[in-house]
């Protein structure tokens, strides 16, 4: 039904929920792998998803294509064969930049900031776009977003970043001095990764091209020019991307759900694209959203029993090989408490609206820890 701007209600499972759809909007990173391997639980609440007759669309800020992805997510194990289809910021920028370029609405001369990839396919990304690589902002019409590894890629003037701005989010080095000289002439930009950060498999933070972007929107601010018009992001939580999902999968925007852990990207790109969301609070928000209860009773508990020891020592009521056996059930039993899933981190609403004020606003309609059926 859409009611993104009403109360979340908290969930365990998607089972409680999946009757209330016909199709869903997955996002993949945070939610159903890490970019090494699936999440626990989220092949099987997929096949549980596909098994009810629901579409699937992949939904994912991505740079690459939606070809490689797909792939990528057959080799997770996943069942991607059934999936509806996969739109990446990547595909969508792809596209966007290509038809722009070839009606004239954009120049066609490109300065290309990218990635160093071992997969040599992915240095093809601009085959087909009708595009000219140049090598300095000064020949370019725009800029190219889909890495801050290299400058000038796809010239003989390409320069390697000495530096791994995802690892540092710092700007630095000839990645500032393009940008900034970019940002001297007024040049668009096109991102095709609108995330600022992204969790790593091990667990990190690496910043991504969304904080390169909001580097050069300062830029040009700092020129005098207005960065809302020249900085351009492709994927979630543009409308258009999600109007891209709905009109393949043909469906009521009220009877699809968002499945995303983005409260600027998945959230808030739900609210603009008119269809309901689900919020995973164990991805890239958990610190924002998920919090310790205070282990009152287990502390006190632990407390009065050490206290009630200490006095039938003093009083000498009880042996010391009693006392030590006696005190080696309070602590085991105050450590059981706090290990028991009434100390675990509990999703807090009041920190969900606090962490979603600072993008937008846009509340999820339900939320849950973990993508599991």
């Amino acid at each position: 039904m859409a009611s993104n701007e009403g109360k979340t209600k908290i969930i365990t499972n998607i089972s409680q929920i999946a009757d209330q759809y016909d199709g869903i909007l997955l996002d993949q990173f945070g939610v159903i792998h890490d970019g090494a391997k699936p999440t626990k639980g989220a092949v099987h609440a997929v096949d549980k998803l596909l098994e009810g007759k629901r579409p699937i669309y992949i939904l994912s800020n991505s740079t690459k294509r939606s070809g490689p992805t797909h792939a990528k997510l057959v080799r997770l194990g996943f069942p991607a064969e059934k999936f509806m289809g996969v739109l990446t910021a990547g595909e969508h920028g792809y596209h966007r930049i290509r038809d722009m370029a070839k009606s004239g609405k954009i120049g066609k001369k490109c300065l290309w900031f990218d990635r160093l990839y071992t997969d040599k396919s992915q240095n093809n990304f601009i085959e087909g776009m009708g595009l000219s690589i140049v090598s300095t902002a000064a020949e370019a019409d725009f800029l190219l977003l889909k890495g801050m590894h290299v400058v000038a890629k796809g010239t003989d003037k390409e320069k390697v970043v000495k530096y791994d701005f995802e690892k540092c989010g710092e700007m630095k080095g000839i990645l500032k001095e393009a940008l900034l000289e970019a940002s001297r002439l007024g040049l668009p930009l096109h991102c095709l990764n609108p995330d600022r950060v992204a969790i790593q498999p091990d667990g990190s933070f690496g910043y991504t091209q969304g904080s390169a972007a909001l580097y050069y929107e300062k830029m040009l601010a700092a020129e005098g020019f207005d960065p809302v018009e020249l900085v351009k992001y492709y994927g979630k939580p543009t409308k258009d991307a999600y109007d891209w999902c709905l009109e393949k999968m043909n469906l009521d925007p009220k009877r699809v759900l968002m499945i995303g852990d983005s409260l600027e990207h998945d959230i808030q790109g739900a609210r603009n694209g008119g269809v309901d969301s689900l919020f995973i609070a164990s991805g890239i928000h958990s610190g924002d959203v998920m919090e310790n209860p205070v282990p009152v009773c287990a502390g006190i508990g632990a407390l009065s029993g050490l206290s009630m020891l200490t006095m039938f020592r003093k009083r000498n009521s009880l042996s010391t090989l009693a006392i030590v056996g006696l005190a080696s059930i309070v602590v085991a039993t105050a450590g059981s408490i706090l290990d028991s899933k009434i100390f675990r981190k509990k999703i807090s609403l009041q920190s969900l609206k606090k962490a979603a004020e600072k993008f937008g606003g846009a509340q999820p309609t339900f939320v849950m820890e973990n993508f599991q059926w």
